[in-house]
């Protein structure tokens, strides 16, 4: 799992593999407060700061068992939960009212983010061959979201009513482990996203058209500096890599 930070930098929230998600206070590493899930937690929580989403902060953070749960940050006490068909080890994203989900079994959620009420789902049909454990997060820019899934194709949907705008295979000729499970990115109208068999695309973000391809072995997650104009993507086979925004590799 990875941590979240209180909006004023002194409270850590991290989960474990033993169920256990943990309140610390980050100078000292005190517990501040525990609570025990039904399953592991691999996911980052996501924090709202408080007067977002309603008078007290929250987290809301996936379980290994497929359940979101929204929390009061202050006391661990539940707000709210919603079950998913799959494992939900991504970062949830909130964007106005929405807060958006991805599970491992190739779907994405839009919750209503005080009550945890379903506004609307968009799945694929599960890749059939041999694909890579792990799921896009999801991206929202304007009024539409984006999001890769297992099959190789990466999906533009309405970001308030989740119907699809556009969908784009990105693993060409591949058969297997064709994923898109870095989390895209955009710089500009760029919008930057990997898949696993054939490495990093640069894409109009209007159309999907696709502007450039960095061939890198076994692509995965990916993060960018949209002022300085550099991607940062990662490889378990060829190391870290660091692009521009034409796609040219800088190191």
């Amino acid at each position: 799992a990875a941590a979240a930070i209180s909006s004023d930098g002194k409270t850590v929230y991290i989960g474990s593999s033993q169920k256990t998600l943990f309140a610390l206070n980050r100078e000292s590493g005190a517990t501040l407060w525990e609570r025990t899930f039904p399953s592991s937690l691999s996911s980052q929580p996501l924090y709202i700061p408080a007067g977002t989403a309603g008078p007290e902060a929250l987290l809301i953070l996936g379980e290994d068992a497929g359940v979101v749960t929204a929390l009061e940050a202050s006391s661990g006490q539940q707000r709210w939960s919603y079950r998913t068909r799959g494992p939900v080890q991504t970062q949830p994203l909130l964007s106005g009212s929405l807060v958006y989900i991805t599970s491992n079994e190739g779907r994405v959620y839009a919750l209503d983010v005080r009550t945890g009420a379903w506004r609307w789902q968009y799945e694929r049909e599960t890749a059939d061959t041999f694909s890579v454990r792990g799921q896009s997060g999801v991206l929202r820019a304007g009024d539409r979201v984006f999001v890769g899934f297992p099959d190789g194709y990466l999906s533009c949907l309405n970001a308030e009513t989740g119907e699809v705008i556009w969908n784009r295979a990105l693993a060409g000729e591949a058969t297997r482990f064709t994923d898109v499970d870095g989390t895209p990115a955009v710089i500009g109208d760029l919008l930057v996203v990997s898949c696993y068999a054939s490495g990093l695309h640069g894409l109009d973000i209007k159309d999907g058209s696709t502007r450039w391809r960095y061939d890198i072995d076994a692509a995965g997650p990916l993060s960018v500096d949209a002022a300085k104009g550099r991607i940062y993507v990662s490889s378990p086979t060829q190391g870290l890599f660091c692009l521009d925004a034409k796609g040219r590799k800088l190191w």
